[in-house]
């Protein structure tokens, strides 16, 4: 490479270099009032972004909550909830599902301890059968054919919120007219 050939290359180089400054010094602000419009643009773009995520876990909440027929906090360790799940009217081999939530939290408020409960399942009907899964298991909870089943040893952490999910199918195995029903019985234990 010649000497012409060396200045030539330095004048493109130092040339790029004040070109890139350039660009870089026209987004630098340079009075107060820009240093204030930035300042004031990236706290605004923060406080959007942290919103944003806020909604959205909101909304995935919200949506699980839906998903479930009903949702049953457990706050304290000597809570009983009975509820009945109405069979009338299902048609020979009709499915149904019904989903129910088991948690430790209620809005806001959380249980400060861990908490032990039991489900106790009694199918109130001879013309239906019925299946139990907890949360994306595939084994079916109702061990026998009796028409009272207990389900112990479930437990809620204290340490963060937490649900259970469960699942209750109910097949009809001929027309069912009369008021049957299944009472699902949750007890929280010591």
């Amino acid at each position: 490479m010649t000497n012409n050939q060396k200045k030539v290359n330095k004048k493109l180089k130092s040339k790029n270099t004040k070109n890139k400054q350039s660009i870089i010094d026209k987004f630098i602000p340079k009075t107060l009032t820009e240093k204030l419009l930035t300042v004031t643009f990236i706290t605004l773009l923060f406080i959007v972004i942290i919103l944003g995520i806020k909604a959205k876990n909101v909304k995935e909440e919200y949506q699980k909550r839906q998903e479930a027929d009903l949702t049953i906090p457990i706050l304290e360790k000597t809570t009983n909830n009975t509820f009945l799940v109405d069979l009338s009217n299902m048609k020979k081999d009709q499915i149904k599902e019904y989903k129910f939530m088991i948690t430790n939290y209620k809005d806001k408020k959380q249980a400060s301890t861990e908490i032990n409960y039991d489900i106790e399942i009694t199918n109130n009907s001879t013309s239906a059968q019925i299946k139990l899964y907890k949360n994306n298991e595939t084994k079916n909870l109702l061990t026998s054919e009796s028409s009272t089943n207990n389900i112990k040893g479930n437990k809620l952490t204290k340490d963060k919120k937490s649900t259970d999910s469960y699942y209750l199918i109910i097949r009809a195995k001929e027309d069912i007219k009369e008021k049957e029903n299944i009472s699902i019985k949750i007890t929280g234990i010591n």
